[in-house]
């Protein structure tokens, strides 16, 4: 018996892949729209809409780069992955300069996509919603208080959370358990 490499089965070493019979699926983002159209969710989730499913797929564009490197996991990444979980040292500047990068993503999010709707995209949640919830919680765990400052993303935080109930105190009890 041959053993595989590691990352065989996960190509791009990212996430677990989705596997489902012959189709297969490597990014988070492209997992959620294939399950949107293959089980035919509530059309809130991903819209079948041009424009509804133009302005998700606007967040979601924005989300890789912003969201996730350069604002909520690039700051988790230095707050903790770093220091507590591969022990390496994080210098003030890093701290510093991942704090900026989080706080700039933060206003971005509120003044653009949730300036004129309680959610991502609408006034219904959506899998842009997921993504980001999924991002911030991270730095919510840690004891970040993502809302001062910031009425609108503590109220679609809030609306955002509520929506996905009980799943996400279920989902989330490990990651909040980081506090203490």
């Amino acid at each position: 018996m041959t053993q595989k490499p590691a990352g065989a089965l996960q190509l791009l070493s990212v996430r677990p892949p989705l596997l489902e019979r012959l189709t297969r699926r490597e990014k988070s983002v492209a997992m959620l729209q294939y399950l949107s159209a293959k089980y035919s969710t509530p059309d809130h989730w991903y819209p079948s809409e041009i424009n509804s499913r133009a302005r998700i797929n606007e967040y979601l564009s924005w989300h890789h780069v912003n969201t996730r490197t350069n604002g909520a996991a690039g700051y988790f990444i230095a707050l903790f992955v770093k220091p507590h979980y591969l022990k390496v040292p994080v210098s003030d500047d890093e701290v510093k300069q991942a704090k900026e990068n989080f706080e700039k993503m933060l206003d971005m999010l509120q003044s653009y996509f949730l300036k004129d709707t309680e959610y991502i995209s609408s006034n219904q949640i959506s899998i842009a919603d997921i993504m980001a919830l999924n991002e911030l919680t991270q730095v919510i765990a840690l004891g970040i208080d993502i809302s001062k400052d910031r009425p609108k993303i503590a109220e679609w935080f809030e609306r955002c959370k509520q929506a996905l109930q009980p799943h996400f105190d279920e989902i989330h009890t490990k990651i909040f358990s980081l506090r203490g």
